[in-house]
């Protein structure tokens, strides 16, 4: 089972930029598996590969995995701008080779506008501009 969980601790198919953002996956391993990568990516409506990672990118030791468990992957602050987006959950061997379980862009988010101004496009890069500084 997998679910997209906002600020207030409950499941929701709808948030805001800048909220907090939890993925929450939850296995049953009918078997002991070793390292087990999980991974995210995120899709927009139109197919446009947004964003993807798994513990194995993040440096996460899974150890080994038997029976039911959970594994959360958090944001602090999404950074996705308005738009309908779909979530691709997966858990693969150690290696990437093999595929235990995948739920091809299953997920449905949808990040409303809210009543901030935001940048355009799909995700806010977060920087900083500086004014007054001596040209070159």
């Amino acid at each position: 089972a997998v679910e997209i969980v906002g600020p207030d601790g409950q499941r929701t198919d709808t948030l805001q930029p800048g909220e907090p953002l939890e993925l929450r996956i939850d296995y049953l391993a009918h078997g002991r598996i070793e390292s087990p990568v999980f991974g995210y990516g995120i899709h927009t409506e139109a197919g446009v590969h947004v964003a993807g990672s798994n513990t194995k990118l993040a440096g996460v030791d899974t150890s080994s995995i038997e029976g039911p468990g959970r594994i959360t992957f958090r944001l602090d602050s999404l950074s996705l701008l308005p738009g309908r987006y779909e979530f691709t959950v997966a858990v693969n061997d150690q290696w990437l080779q093999h595929v235990f379980d995948r739920h091809v862009r299953r997920y449905l988010l949808t990040v409303n506008r809210g009543s901030e101004m935001l940048p355009a496009g799909m995700v806010d890069l977060m920087g900083s501009w500086t004014v007054g500084e001596p040209a070159s």
